[in-house]
Order: structure tokens, then C-alpha cells, then sequence
């Protein structure tokens, strides 16, 4: 059963309107249509979070995960941090956020859903290895980088966290194609030599990367749904870009 109605009733019950999921064309193109915002006392509050879609992503991770530890880097609303905690009933949860309203709002909502969610006032990077010390009890399996959307603090924020995982942990980052973040993911991939996968059928562009190996063939399988052939990708994008009056397919076949 999905976690989604959940998920838009903790919130709702605490006075917030999840408004996520839409479609930029109904919203004059505005690029921020399908990602979180919520309505709370007749004003929009709170910085965008993952998309309705996303969450849908992340929800079929657990047909291959069973993480112990979740560690997330920038909490905001707590969104996607509630939905992990969902997702994965079992496993302890450290966020991390400067946000302090938006660190109780998730502690109250966590403990009200009966998860063992703690998020936590610091940045990334100087505190995620003392929080991690003080809050974590053992090595983090899964880790979400969702906090400021520059290829250097990216970076920081993955090198912060790489001596707190497990060998096997599983790295999601959203935002990717986004806010151009390929090189620091891709850096990381290189760096501890892991198999790494943008989801091009994402709202944002969610990456994710793990050790390659038999036991992670489902996730691999899994995640190849979200994803494209690079190569056709770029051309098939390429071609929506540069119709101007043509037909999509008549413009496709010229760039191949």
C-alpha cells in the first residue's frame, strides 16, 4: 500500500497543504509547478521540496532496500525526510538543516507517525560528522543530498558524508539536472567507484549511485525505469527544442 495518503495527512492534520505534482504547462511554464510547497494559514511556506512523483520513486526503492540508518543532508519542511521515514518504518533517520521551524515541524510530525526520525539544527559541511556521531548509532546505508544547489557545496556536502557510510550504501541527490550538478556526482561515482544513474524521468533529476554488484541487480533494474540511453535522451530533447513548426519525429530523424 502506498504512503502517500499518509504522507498529505500528517501534513494536513498539522495545519499544511501539500501542493506538489503539477504540470509546469498548467502553470505558465513555471518551472517549480511539480515540486512541494505548502499552504499554511492562508500563506505558502517553506522552501520547494521533491516532487509528488519523486516520492512515488522513492516508495519502490523498498522492494530493494531495508536500510538501518538514513542519513539526509538539508531537511527544509521535512517532505522527503517524513516520506523516507514511511517508506522505511524501521530504519533511524538523522536530517540535517539550519531550518529550525522546519526541524520542528518534522520532529512533531515524526513523532506523531511513530518514526525514529531526529532532525536536527547544523550545516554541511562542519557538523554532519558530529551530528552523525552524537544521533547515529553505526554506519548510514542511505544517504539523500538535498540542501544548497551548487556544484561546490554538493561536493562538500558527499565528501562530509563519506566516511559515515556503510560499503554498500545507496546515494540519492536531487536536483541533478536541475541545478547542473553532474560534475559532483559524477565525481563521487569516480571517487569510490560506484555505479551511478541519473533519472531523467524525474521532476528534477534525482541521481543515484551504489556499489555494483549481484545483490543490487534489482535496484539497478529498478531504477533503469526512471532513466534513459544517454545518447537518446540529448537527441530526443534536442529535437522538442528545435521543432519551431516541424513535427517532432521529422526533426528527430535530422539529428540522427
Amino acid at each position: 500500500m502506498t504512503i502517500l495518503g499518509k504522507l498529505i495527512s500528517l501534513y494536513r492534520e498539522a495545519g499544511y497543504e501539500a501542493m506538489s505534482g503539477y504540470n509546469p504547462y498548467h502553470f505558465d511554464g513555471w518551472m517549480a509547478a511539480p515540486f512541494t510547497r505548502f499552504i499554511h494559514q492562508g500563506r505558502v511556506v517553506g522552501t520547494a521540496g521533491m516532487a509528488l512523483q519523486e516520492i512515488m520513486v522513492l516508495e519502490g526503492l523498498a522492494d530493494h532496500l531495508a536500510p538501518k540508518r538514513i542519513l539526509i543532508i538539508g531537511n527544509a519542511m521535512g517532505w522527503s525526510t517524513i516520506a523516507l521515514g514511511l517508506i522505511f518504518p524501521k530504519a533511524q533517520i538523522l536530517a540535517i538543516d539550519p531550518d529550525d521551524d522546519g526541524n520542528k515541524l518534522t520532529n512533531r510530525l515524526a513523532k506523531e507517525a511513530k518514526l525514529t526520525i531526529e532532525a536536527v539544527h547544523g550545516f554541511s559541511p562542519q557538523d554532519v560528522q558530529p551530528l552523525a556521531a552524537k544521533h547515529l548509532k553505526g554506519p548510514v546505508d542511505l544517504v539523500l543530498i538535498d540542501a544548497i544547489h551548487t556544484p561546490e557545496a554538493v561536493a562538500q556536502d558527499w565528501r562530509a558524508v563519506a566516511p559515515l557510510v556503510d560499503d554498500g550504501a545507496v546515494w540519492l541527490f536531487h536536483d541533478v539536472i536541475d541545478w547542473k550538478l553532474h560534475a559532483p556526482f559524477w565525481e563521487l561515482c569516480a571517487t569510490k567507484r560506484l555505479a551511478g544513474r541519473i533519472l531523467t524521468r524525474t521532476a528534477s533529476g534525482v541521481a543515484a549511485a551504489w556499489k555494483e554488484g549481484e545483490s543490487r541487480k534489482g535496484l539497478a533494474d529498478y531504477l533503469s525505469i526512471f532513466s534513459d540511453n544517454p545518447d537518446l535522451f540529448r537527441a530526443f530533447r534536442q529535437a522538442a527544442l528545435a521543432t519551431q513548426g516541424r513535427s517532432l519525429d521529422q526533426v528527430f530523424q535530422s539529428l540522427k
